[in-house]
């Protein structure tokens, strides 16, 4: 019989892998034991996230992960949806309500971690060396040799298992889509993102570019998104518009839904184009704030309180929280709206209530013009109207050019002409 030398060489390679493997394993094993114990290390994961959302621990720690939420929970390590960052850092399935997963923290550095379930709830976890450890090996070596060693091969013994097991709904593909086109296009690449799934695709890319920035590479990489924005329209137009809107949603996830810090991000950009990227920050609120952030006696917060170049941009994003949280109609979130007497919020407002209602109506014009006259203004009624007509064009809905028309021919005189003009300006900025 010919001795099958291949076989042989594979059958070798896999024993020195897994002698390896073996190997290094001990002095990190050794390490974690000299831990000074911290007491109870735990974060509880609840319909607000995760509490707390920053924790400091040192390398050995073990951190124990209880859902208080009433669904199931899945704390990973970014990068969402496949965890790559920290493959160790992931359970692997949902904890259940009332269930817990624990977690042994051996690699040094700051992880920032997600929901896999609830991609807008993040934290970060700093892990530290442990000056107690006890080692067969230097710090140095230990670091930059066999933990890394280690993690190269779980990875490789892990990679088709985890990949398989993660289940990625359509927002989960689009976070994808967005890392890939950071990967091959670079700061450039935010332009491509399209707005689906909830704006995934802005948030993995802007995910990507900004993870383990420091507070200067942050500030320089959305500077450098606003140029690939500016490649696609004027400041302002459209498409740029859209780009810069993306900023936003990324700085917040970024700024853990800080609302202020991620407010004051924006301002870095050009003048006539932050309030895109203000825009962005508060959609992103309205989609994945804490429960607590909103105040049901109080619907209008924060806009009532936020600085006058933020009113606009914030109420537009409040309206669809005072519907879908506070389950209020057209006719009482307007009226809300003008108690601030404040015109800023009076105007967003009817615009908002004229996107939402065309979002909701879409192929019906007569519906459309209906819950637009629910508002018993006259002024109100035709910017409503006006804005329902241009977010068909912008959505692209089928049937939206004879829909248009039935929704600004209900108006008279120069509500007419104001509705047609918002037509005629999304057509030309969207090329429909």
């Amino acid at each position: 019989m010919q001795y099958d030398y291949r076989q042989s060489i594979q059958r070798s390679m896999q024993r020195l892998i897994l002698f390896i493997f073996v190997f290094i394993s001990l002095p990190i094993s050794l390490a974690a034991h000299g831990t000074t114990p911290h007491g109870d290390l735990i974060i509880r994961m609840t319909a607000n996230g995760f509490e707390p959302k920053q924790i400091t621990v040192t390398s050995g720690d073990e951190v124990l992960f209880i859902n208080n939420d009433d669904t199931n929970r899945w704390p990973a390590s970014n990068f969402h949806p496949t965890h790559s960052i920290y493959p160790e850092f992931d359970p692997l399935r949902g904890i259940e309500p009332g269930g817990s997963w624990k977690m042994k923290f051996l690699n040094t550095g700051t992880w920032r971690m997600h929901d896999h379930l609830f991609p807008h709830f993040t934290g970060t976890i700093t892990v530290l060396e442990n000056p107690d450890a006890i080692s067969t090996t230097s710090p140095e070596v230990q670091e930059n040799f066999w933990s890394r060693l280690k993690n190269f091969f779980l990875k490789i013994f892990s990679r088709d298992k985890k990949v398989t097991s993660i289940p990625l709904d359509e927002h989960g593909k689009a976070h994808l889509k967005g890392q890939e086109l950071f990967k091959k296009y670079g700061a450039k690449g935010l332009s491509k993102c399209t707005t689906e799934a909830a704006f995934g695709c802005y948030h993995g890319f802007t995910e990507t570019i900004f993870d383990g920035n420091s507070e200067k590479e942050y500030v320089n990489n959305i500077l450098e998104i606003e140029k690939s924005c500016l490649t696609l329209g004027s400041p302002g137009s459209g498409p740029n518009a859209s780009c810069i809107h993306g900023i936003g949603h990324g700085v917040v996830t970024y700024r853990e839904h800080d609302m202020n810090k991620s407010l004051k991000d924006c301002d870095v950009l050009g003048e006539e184009i932050r309030t895109y990227c203000n825009d962005g920050v508060f959609m992103e609120l309205s989609i994945s704030a804490p429960g607590n952030f909103y105040i049901k006696d109080d619907p209008v917060y924060p806009c009532n309180s936020v600085a006058d170049k933020y009113k606009y941009a914030c109420i537009r994003s409040q309206v669809k929280v005072m519907s879908g949280k506070f389950g209020m109609n057209t006719a009482s979130i307007f009226n809300v709206c003008k108690k601030t007497k404040n015109s800023t919020i009076v105007s967003g407002c009817r615009d908002s209530l004229g996107l939402y209602i065309a979002q909701d109506g879409k192929s019906d014009p007569k519906k459309i013009v209906r819950d637009c006259r629910e508002i018993i203004d006259e002024e109100a009624v035709a910017y409503c109207m006006s804005a329902a007509a241009g977010e068909l064009v912008f959505q692209d809905y089928e049937g939206w050019q004879k829909n248009v028309t039935t929704i600004c021919q209900s108006l008279d005189g120069n509500y007419r002409a104001l509705c047609e003009q918002k037509v005629e300006t999304i057509k030309k900025d969207y090329n429909r």
